[in-house]
């Protein structure tokens, strides 16, 4: 009888593990770490993925000091911090452009404080489809959320590429946990973020991601899943398709 009133307790007082797992986030978005804490994490996973696929791609080790000697490279949305400076050190031309003037001033002040030289330009990717610049990679990382026609979007990234040239694209996963982190706690209840036009309609699971490269003209070189670490408060590389929020997606010209 003493064993089984002592089970019944235990049983009453466990939380389900998705409430767990939901007070755990809730709580990681709202108290410290800050932003500033959490993002370099952030940042600092997605350049070393890109630098591997751009390496895989090119045939070369992702450990060389000047690996992108001679490449061109167009950040396309590269916001207040743009991962470009990281790859002009590794010796790209690189070219950063966003529609923002206050993002784009940001960057520009950024990467003077970050030491590279970085071109930017205050244009949308369409903009550039009537020059004749073409890039050796490029990259759209985080945009595609905020576009209304992903498709038309993943197209235009393409007429950009260079013959032989790789595309790397940045995007949200189309699931519960990443709509609850990204945009419910982030943006609505906690407001981390700025409320912007993001939603479930606006993200794409990389099947869903693949099959508007593929329509494109795309064909998928390299995949990269990330997840946010309740227990560590960082950003890491993960294989568990159920804990990835956002991944990284590299694409050639088929």
């Amino acid at each position: 009888m003493i064993k089984r009133l002592m089970a019944n307790k235990v049983k009453k007082n466990k939380t389900p593990r998705v409430l767990q797992t939901l007070g755990s986030l809730a709580h990681t978005l709202q108290a410290p770490p800050a932003v500033q804490a959490i993002e370099p994490t952030y940042h600092r996973t997605r350049q070393q993925q890109i630098l591997n696929m751009v390496a895989q791609h090119l045939g070369k080790n992702p450990s060389h000091p000047g690996i992108l000697l001679g490449q061109s490279l167009l950040d396309v949305g590269c916001g207040t911090a743009p991962l470009g400076c990281f790859f002009a050190l590794a010796g790209a031309e690189v070219t950063a452009i966003d529609p923002n003037p206050t993002s784009l001033a940001a960057a520009a002040q950024y990467a003077d404080s970050f030491g590279t030289p970085l071109n930017f330009m205050r244009l949308k990717a369409e903009d550039i489809l009537t020059s004749p610049m073409r890039y050796d990679v490029v990259l759209a990382l985080d945009v595609l959320a905020e576009q209304p026609a992903a498709g038309k979007t993943v197209w235009v990234l393409k007429q950009l590429l260079a013959p032989g040239g790789l595309l790397v694209l940045g995007h949200t996963n189309r699931s519960l946990r990443a709509w609850l982190m990204h945009v419910f706690f982030s943006q609505i209840l906690f407001k981390r973020v700025r409320t912007d036009n993001r939603g479930w309609t606006h993200f794409h699971t990389p099947q869903q991601l693949q099959e508007l490269a593929q329509a494109a003209g795309l064909k998928k070189n390299t995949e990269s899943w990330l997840r946010y670490s309740l227990n560590g408060q960082k950003w890491k590389i993960t294989r568990n398709r159920r804990l990835f929020t956002r991944y990284l997606t590299a694409f050639t010209a088929s």
